[in-house]
């Protein structure tokens, strides 16, 4: 039986809205308050999701006292989606967050949770903004320091041709595929495989996503009807120019990152953090996260996960038992932890 989720306009949160001083972005997130927090769990999605995909984390995280707060993030849903790929930097995203955080978070310090695009961005946030994070666990992206050199995405195709989807992304003709709600729903079932169905498509994603199975795809079984309907929904909103724009960033997170990349030394976290990666993810496979370690002076957890990408969907027990563990571990300031 799978634990207690959240849905769409749940009651149990608060929805609400914070503009970015000094832009026009304004990003919509829930709020899950206890009567006395302990302590601020922010999460990131990444993509094609919503902050909706953390419904099964959230209910749980609120059950250990602890505040929660989850925004569709830059592009998704109810948050502002501009059109150009440049206002989808890493930097100014997470200064986006640093500044969410030092208006609605009492403590000024968050523990920053991530999936997917989420996690890559909550790696930069710990870069970024060391300051304002207790500790980071991220789900299904392992921490990919700075490179010194630029490497276009074709190169990187090149050498990790699991990822010829993201030059579907980031071109253009794909996102004029998915302006039909029907195709988009299928590119959305698709997407959201379980373990299973990944070992049965034996699919090395090394050609890309075939336009042609949006209009045969099954219903995806990681989500109700009634869900997906709200994230086709969401998804129109905007168009999925919007998201796509995440993958058409690397020159400008590249030029961001050179303070980090030109130092002398491979770049170091203190706080304690955690990563899970999943067994059958077919583009992001365990052993990216081999070497992370090295880049932790603070305690590190890796762990693998007998699942599909989406981790926190497809195993939310046995997610949110090593969130709930990560946590209390620094919680409490065990020998594993510092204390809050």
């Amino acid at each position: 039986m799978a634990p207690d989720a959240l849905v769409p306009n749940d009651p149990r949160v608060k929805h609400k809205f914070i503009k970015i001083k000094g832009t026009d972005i304004i990003y919509y997130y829930v709020l899950a308050e206890p009567a006395k927090p302990r302590a601020t769990v922010l999460l990131f999605h990444g993509f094609p999701d919503l902050g909706i995909g953390w419904r099964y984390q959230v209910p749980y995280l609120l059950s250990l006292n602890l505040r929660v707060i989850v925004p569709d993030m830059l592009g998704y849903g109810k948050t502002s989606a501009p059109d150009s790929p440049e206002e989808y930097s890493f930097k100014k995203m997470c200064d986006q967050m640093a500044y969410v955080i030092n208006e609605i978070v009492p403590e000024k310090r968050v523990i920053l949770g991530g999936h997917d695009w989420g996690a890559f961005m909550a790696w930069r946030m710990a870069m970024w903004y060391p300051e304002l994070l207790h500790c980071v666990f991220c789900l299904a992206v392992n921490f990919t320091p700075p490179n010194r050199q630029y490497i276009d995405l074709d190169e990187v195709v090149k050498r990790v041709p699991t990822l010829k989807y993201q030059q579907q992304f980031a071109g253009p003709e794909l996102e004029k595929v998915l302006l039909d709600p029907r195709r988009l729903r299928g590119f959305l079932d698709v997407s959201y495989k379980d373990a299973s169905q990944v070992i049965a498509s034996n699919n090395s994603n090394s050609q890309g996503l075939a336009v042609e199975a949006f209009d045969t795809a099954q219903p995806t079984r990681l989500m109700p009807k009634t869900l997906m309907d709200h994230y086709v929904d969401e998804y129109m909103r905007h168009s999925i120019h919007a998201p796509f724009n995440w993958y058409r960033t690397r020159k400008y997170n590249f030029e961001d990152e050179l303070v980090f990349a030109t130092r002398p030394h491979i770049h170091k976290f203190n706080l304690p953090a955690m990563c899970v990666m999943a067994k059958y993810d077919v583009a992001l496979p365990p052993e990216m996260a081999k070497k992370m370690k090295r880049h932790f002076e603070g305690p590190f957890v890796l762990k693998t996960f007998d699942c599909s990408h989406w981790i926190m969907i497809e195993k939310p027990d046995e997610t949110n038992q090593a969130i709930g563990e990560f946590i209390e571990t620094v919680l409490d300031g065990s020998k594993s932890g510092p204390r809050l």
